[in-house]
């Protein structure tokens, strides 16, 4: 029971982990939008084109108040890019699915019943093995 309980901490601490670099990856993104947005904002301020300076400014607003992170720099509008959004939707819901069995696991073993936990920590790995799966399927889409 006490390796159960220490393993089912590790995998506590190793899915923390997860979910703060994938916080950190988003925040980047965020800033290289503003970034990106700034160096349009001084181009238009340097020609005089206060249209664009206007909404500038305010997509710089709504990038601050309302980014979630995923922003590719290499983005572009096509059909591989709707692909590429599908499969990003679909990690989300897997890792979304793996904190609820994570938390499903820590009941279990706060209730201590042996039998739930075997069940449980089954469940979090077919859960996390999906997740694997989706992450690879996003990773090749991305290489091609």
């Amino acid at each position: 029971m006490r390796k159960l309980t220490v393993g089912a901490a590790l995998l506590s601490v190793c899915l923390a982990n997860t979910v703060v670099a994938d916080y950190y990856h988003k925040q980047q993104g965020c800033k290289i939008k503003i970034q990106k947005l700034q160096q349009q904002l001084e181009y238009a301020k340097t020609y005089g084109n206060t249209n664009r300076v206007q909404g500038l400014e305010r997509a710089i607003a709504n990038v601050k108040t309302y980014c979630l992170g995923d922003y590719d720099e290499n983005y572009s509008y096509n059909d591989q890019t709707k692909d590429i959004s599908k499969l990003k939707s679909k990690v989300a819901d897997k890792q979304e699915k793996v904190d609820e069995r994570n938390e499903e696991l820590l009941e279990a073993i706060a209730k201590g019943d042996p039998e739930k936990i075997v069940k449980k920590t089954r469940k979090l790995k077919e859960a996390m093995a999906e997740l694997e799966e989706a992450k690879s399927n996003l990773a090749l889409s991305t290489q091609e």
